[in-house]
């Protein structure tokens, strides 16, 4: 098994798909070790370090902390966990030295390089001379070949979930805490920002309150755009609540609590939804979903949830899986069954031959 140095910004404590992502990639390859700036980072075969400096480029000094533990640990494959800067160290890597790399792409890590010639022109020369590239869905396999990298290059590796355990008595003190007994409960989970469409769910909420008056929408996360949210959520009074960032076993939680899993993002021009984790984790907690036709997100979802384009499409949609128990279990039960091509192990799996191959 060939070692990996995998160099990133994204990884816990800070939270995230793209870290939990790195997470369990690196759980399950032995032989991965993790090079992060992440204040607090910690772990078996994770090494915190500081790579910025005054100067310019801000990132100079992996020029020296690449070679550094790369040739201290033996590595055989670099890679880079975000395109730039981090890529263009390795790129330069690869030019004076020869040493192979490969590049992870989310989705929006490829559109932002996109925004300007320097940046485009950087991203293509880092593709085209990449051993590999990862994906995390085939979206942003495709923009990863439009953007420069060799068609055969690329594989996907989706996002993955594993089965999770809640205890009782976390469940318990939701229920007590908000108030939830004998309430029909509607979910989102997304750092709250304009392009995940929480507005619309919002309006959604207010077209169908009155036929449900048990209903109430938590929004979990936090974000830029909680103010606004709030004020346009005030008319609704106790019926939305805003959690704030919470730790995973409270998410998971909320997953089991809900009726409805609802993310609807909008789209973006840089901004985009390469994927969307927060649905395979629905689907696993056997959960309908109200989705958007956007991004990665059809691949997410699959056939477990209703797609939509507008507030008054989510409004019947959800009105419709409110008032239809069938149609909504049924939704369930495909999303449970989808769930499982999305298991970690699996995942780890396709991630350890890859790399195989491109050891052979």
């Amino acid at each position: 098994m060939a070692k990996l140095l995998l160099i990133t910004s994204d990884w816990p404590p800070r939270m995230g798909g793209v870290a939990n992502y790195y997470y369990g990639l690196h759980h399950n390859y032995p032989e991965a070790i993790v090079l992060t700036n992440v204040i607090g980072a910690q772990g078996e075969r994770v090494i915190k370090t500081s790579w910025t400096w005054p100067g310019w480029p801000k990132w100079l000094p992996l020029l020296w902390l690449v070679p550094y533990w790369k040739n201290k640990l033996g590595i055989k494959f670099l890679a880079a966990g975000e395109i730039l800067p981090t890529g263009t160290a390795l790129l330069l890597t690869r030019l004076t030295f020869g040493w192979p790399y490969l590049v992870f792409l989310h989705g929006l890590d490829i559109q932002l390089a996109q925004c300007n010639f320097w940046k485009r022109f950087l991203s293509r020369q880092i593709l085209k001379r990449s051993a590999g590239v990862i994906a995390n869905s085939n979206f942003t396999a495709q923009l990863a070949v439009a953007a420069g990298a060799r068609a055969g290059s690329v594989e996907v590796i989706y996002p993955s979930v594993s089965p999770q355990t809640v205890r009782p008595e976390v469940i318990v003190d939701i229920k007590q805490r908000y108030q939830l007994e004998n309430r029909i409960i509607i979910l989102t989970v997304a750092r709250l920002v304009e392009r995940k469409g929480i507005t619309r769910v919002i309006e959604a909420i207010a077209q169908v309150e009155e036929k449900f008056n048990n209903l109430v929408y938590v929004i979990v996360g936090d974000g830029p755009a909680k103010d606004q949210l709030a004020k346009q959520s005030s008319r609704l009074k106790s019926r939305v609540i805003f959690t704030g960032a919470i730790l995973d076993e409270e998410k998971f939680a909320w997953y089991q609590l809900c009726s409805i899993f609802i993310l609807t993002p909008l789209p973006d021009k840089t901004d985009v939804e390469g994927f969307g984790i927060v649905y395979l984790e629905a689907q696993a907690a056997g959960r309908a979903i109200i989705a958007s036709r956007v991004g990665g997100v059809p691949e997410a979802v699959g056939e477990a949830g209703i797609f939509i384009n507008s507030a008054a499409e989510l409004a019947a949609g959800l009105q419709r899986l409110l008032s239809d128990d069938k149609a909504k279990l049924n939704l369930a039960a495909i999303g449970r069954s989808q769930s499982k091509k999305f298991r970690t192990a699996g995942q780890a799996e396709k991630f350890n031959k890859y790399i195989k191959n491109l050891n052979s």
